[in-house]
């Protein structure tokens, strides 16, 4: 078996929830030695959060997979010894309170790097650490609204939209563990030195929500709600079947619009010099959605999907998660990976998020229970006595 490349990584994670932990998620899968610090008696927030199977939290599953579960109280006083024997050889540190607490428990940055200089410290929380918002919470619903996002999603004239998940969240952790990595190559290549990550939930959607600040700074354009559309193209839309599914159909281009020109019959739309341009089918996009319906509805979804890819559109089915598991291409490239359990058996889960040609990464284990490794790391890695480890388990401490 190929090795994995972050097998030399050492992360020690005091984060709860899904966007803070999610960081080491990433990193986790491509080798990364992750040990998790939850609170002895109350857990990551994610152990209690729906839905679960039998009792066991399947979210928590899936985010602390590849981590080596311990408990830490921080709040009390011996626990700054054991946290600060588990931070002076790690490579880094992920934190998801709000801030200033980390600071309260003793363990701000120049603390931190106090004990290790190399250290990477990576800060999440939903404001940032700086700025008039800093000190409060938020989560990714929170950060769906106040990145703007909401309110570009939903129907023209209808509330504002939020995504029905950790969207924000999951951007997030992608971000931290990119943030990670360039920092770490920093200190591997340049200084030597560690540094300190200030990261946000709202700063992700803010980025990935498209150019609407470069539009409204420069010909003061607001976004509004537009269904299914965009501004900037037509047709771009979900268009109902004979057989009551949906098919998607994306133009960004005037060579794709001829392609779907072609593929509905109608190449007497190419005659229209208007509609040879993006403005001037998105000033039509009534019509033109009118059209696309009007011929989607005469097919089934696969006998449109079979025409729109014989002329190369861009096209595509809306799937559901059972739809995905019986797709084809998600079996053919592993995207749905197999995880043995010591609770559920085996469980599936979505698999790494990109493939490596000689050193890809995998997920060796889902969620582990609260606590299970306490023994190999206060035992076997910081070498403390049975004694001792019994010891600070009867006073809460562990």
């Amino acid at each position: 078996m190929a090795h994995l490349p972050l097998k030399n990584i050492k992360v020690i994670e005091l984060a709860n929830g899904l966007a803070g932990p999610g960081i080491a998620t990433f990193l986790s899968d491509f080798g990364a030695d992750v040990i998790k610090i939850e609170h002895p008696k109350k857990g990551d927030m994610l152990r209690t959060y729906p839905l679960m199977k039998d009792g066991v939290p399947l979210y928590f599953k899936i985010i602390a997979r590849n981590k080596k579960t311990i408990t830490l109280d921080l709040h009390a006083e011996q626990s700054k010894e054991i946290l600060g024997d588990l931070l002076k050889d790690a490579d880094v540190l992920t934190e998801s309170f709000r801030p200033g607490v980390m600071e309260r428990f003793g363990f701000g940055y120049e603390a931190v790097k106090a004990i290790n200089p190399r250290i990477v410290m990576a800060r999440l929380s939903a404001y940032g650490q700086t700025g008039p918002n800093s000190k409060k919470p938020g989560f990714a619903t929170v950060a769906d609204a106040y990145s703007g996002l909401a309110y570009q999603q939903g129907q023209p004239g209808s509330q504002p939209l939020l995504a029905p998940y950790g969207y924000s969240d999951q951007i997030a952790a992608i971000i931290g563990s990119y943030a990670v990595m360039t920092a770490l190559y920093e200190r591997d290549t340049i200084s030597d030195e560690g540094q300190e990550l200030d990261l946000t939930i709202y700063q992700g959607p803010f980025n990935f929500v498209g150019p609407h600040v470069t539009w409204y700074d420069q010909i003061g354009y607001i976004t509004e709600r537009m269904g299914n559309r965009v501004p900037n193209a037509a047709p771009r839309n979900l268009y109902k079947t004979k057989d009551n599914k949906w098919l998607v159909v994306a133009c960004s281009s005037p060579s794709m619009f001829e392609r779907i020109c072609t593929s509905i019959e109608r190449r007497d739309l190419l005659e229209q010099e208007d509609l040879l341009t993006a403005e001037g089918r998105v000033a039509r996009v009534d019509e033109i959605d009118d059209i696309m319906q009007a011929w989607s509805g005469t097919k089934t979804l696969d006998e449109a999907l079979a025409i729109m890819e014989s002329n190369e559109v861009a096209a595509g089915p809306v799937l559901s998660v059972q739809d995905i598991f019986e797709d084809p291409h998600y079996t053919a490239r592993g995207d749905i990976t197999t995880v043995d359990d010591d609770e559920l058996g085996q469980v599936k889960m979505q698999n790494v998020l990109f493939g490596m040609s000689r050193t890809p990464g995998n997920i060796r284990f889902a969620g582990q229970k609260l606590g299970a490794y306490n023994n190999e790391i206060f035992g076997e890695m910081l070498g403390y006595s049975d004694e001792k480890i019994a010891e600070l388990k009867k006073k809460g401490v562990i």
